[in-house]
C-alpha cells in the first residue's frame, strides 16, 4: 500500500512517561503534522492513532534537498486497554 509519489517518508518515535523515545517506524504522509496532531500509524496488523508531541527536523549536509523529519509521539497504549 503506497500513498502518492509526493508524499513525505517520517520517522516514527513513542515515548512513555519517564522514558526514552522508541523508534517505531516510519510512515508516509502528504504533510508533515503539526504538535497536537493525531496520525494513523499501522502495527501489528492494526492501526495506532498516535499523538504527536514534538516534531524535528535534520537536514542533510550533503544534499539540500534531504531532510528526515522525525515526529514523537505518547504512547497511550496502557489507556488504551483501561477504556
Amino acid at each position: 500500500m503506497t500513498k502518492e509519489a509526493n508524499g513525505q517518508r517520517i520517522a516514527v518515535l513513542t515515548r512513555r512517561v519517564y522514558q526514552e523515545p522508541e523508534y517505531r517506524g516510519e510512515i508516509e504522509l502528504d504533510h508533515v503534522p503539526a504538535i497536537g496532531d493525531v496520525v494513523e500509524f499501522p502495527e501489528d496488523g492494526h492501526v495506532k492513532s498516535l499523538t504527536v508531541v514534538d516534531i524535528q527536523t535534520l537536514e542533510h549536509p550533503d544534499d539540500n534537498e534531504a531532510f528526515t523529519t522525525t515526529i514523537i509521539c505518547e504512547d497511550e497504549e496502557t489507556d488504551a486497554h483501561n477504556q
